[in-house]
């Protein structure tokens, strides 16, 4: 008996013993392990003792309890996984209920080994290969994700979690007849995989067929309630009616379902900032960089609003976020451009940050782009202010010198003045009577300064 069938014996789901999902979205900086080697030796899965089997199942109801609870003990729930996998060497699925602790709590290289070690016991096992896959995905590494699920996929033929991913994946890639069977055959083996609809909605919605769109919506819902891909599917189909009031309601109904859903925040933000609602804009950008601080380009828009407001210091620091976030957003620099050259009326700090877009683009811009223009404005006017600048300092008049202060005549000798009656007048103090005949000093330096160019 394959061991697999455990997870069913202990009502355990394929998605690991409590039917959650893994949490794909990276949160380590740790490099990504290496791809499972080819040439590693394969271990069937033995058959687990009777001990290993009651302790897996304990472990799994555990995880049942406190999941309902919301309290899970992770450090518990990983000893006791931990013992089954120790006791039961060639037993897979503690290796995976292990790994999916591991990526729940954020230990992303522990998951990936524990996920590798799972599929060296048991290559066929579908979950772990999905999750494994997802964590390629996340970290950039496509190839190494097709290249396990293509592998996985004819190994086990009851699986539908490598088929939706697998779907999802070629469908980016515009390969839709493919994706499209698989996602059929996903839900041929799962009929609620949320993912595998979310892939047919796509395309639906891509070949503009509105009626296929509502009809696997409906279906969608009563397989899953809960999954706001279902409301988000029925307000893209609302927009490509030009219904926005309907797309915003729907959108609306998925941040009910689930309030950090990134698609619907980044949705109703772009709404509210095409109709210039920038105080709505705002709340919903910063919504989304609380739900995923790697969505970069929502800087960018949050500049956007920043500026329109005047609040330009602050519209100037998300721009700056925004590079730093994704330094390949150069469209930052040419926005940071426009802020200094229209708003600040600082054409020479405007200059060089359009410079650096026009450097900087992935690929050369056109010549009629508006950057060439601001460009060739700037230098106008650097070179106006230039030629005034000299203009005013040429025409400047030179300092006139201090006059020369008049001397005081001294009394004749040929004709002395007869002195009065009574007493004798007092003498003037010496200190202040002029020096006859005394030369002015010289007058200060009249050259002007060079303007500085």
């Amino acid at each position: 008996m394959r061991t697999r069938s455990l997870l069913l014996a202990f009502a355990a789901s394929a998605i690991g013993c409590a039917g959650a999902k893994a949490v794909q979205r990276p949160v380590a900086t740790a490099p990504p392990p290496p791809p499972v080697a080819s040439s590693a030796p394969v271990v069937s899965s033995s058959e687990p003792s009777p001990r290993a089997r009651r302790l897996f199942s304990d472990a799994c109801d555990r995880y049942r309890a406190e999941a309902k609870a919301g309290a899970i003990d992770y450090a518990g729930l990983e000893a006791r996984f931990e013992e089954v996998a120790e006791i039961a060497p060639g037993f897979a699925e503690p290796r995976y209920d292990l790994g999916l602790l591991y990526e729940r709590h954020g230990l992303l290289d522990k998951a990936a080994e524990a996920y590798r070690e799972a599929l060296r016991l048991d290559p066929g096992l579908g979950p772990a290969a999905a999750n494994l896959a997802g964590l390629y995905l996340a970290r950039g590494q496509r190839d190494q994700a097709v290249s396990l699920l293509e592998k996985v996929i004819p190994l086990d033929r009851a699986d539908a979690s490598c088929r939706a991913l697998l779907a999802k994946v070629i469908a980016k890639e515009g390969n839709a007849g493919r994706a499209i069977s698989l996602a059929k055959q996903a839900l041929a083996r799962d009929p609620k995989n949320a993912l595998a609809y979310r892939v047919l909605i796509d395309e639906a919605l891509a070949r503009g067929d509105d009626e296929l769109v509502r009809l696997l919506a409906i279906k969608a819902a009563k397989a899953n309630a809960k999954d706001p891909s279902i409301p988000i599917a029925l307000a893209r189909l609302a927009l490509a009616k030009k219904d926005v009031p309907a797309a915003v309601l729907q959108y609306e109904a998925a941040l009910t379902l689930d309030p950090r859903d990134e698609r619907a925040l980044a949705s109703l933000a772009q709404i509210a900032l095409e109709h210039r609602d920038f105080a709505s804009a705002e709340a919903r950008y910063r919504k989304l960089l609380q739900a995923d601080p790697k969505a970069c380009a929502a800087h960018l828009d949050l500049g956007v609003c920043e500026r329109a407001e005047g609040r330009l210091d602050e519209a100037i620091s998300e721009y700056r976020a925004a590079l730093a976030c994704d330094p390949k957003l150069v469209v930052a620099f040419y926005d940071l451009g426009l802020l200094y050259h229209r708003q600040k009326n600082d054409c020479v700090e405007a200059e060089g940050l359009y410079r650096e877009f026009v450097s900087k683009s992935a690929s050369a811009l056109p010549g009629d782009h508006p950057v060439f223009g601001n460009l060739q404005e700037c230098q106008q006017i650097a070179a106006m202010e230039a030629r005034e600048k000299e203009q005013k300092a040429h025409a400047a008049p030179s300092p006139t010198p201090p006059a020369t202060p008049a001397p005081t005549a001294s009394p004749s000798s040929a004709s002395p003045a007869k002195p009065a009656s009574g007493p004798p007048a007092a003498s003037p103090p010496a200190a202040t009577a002029p020096v006859p005949n005394a030369k002015a000093p010289p007058p200060a330096a009249t050259d002007a300064a060079e303007p500085s160019m």
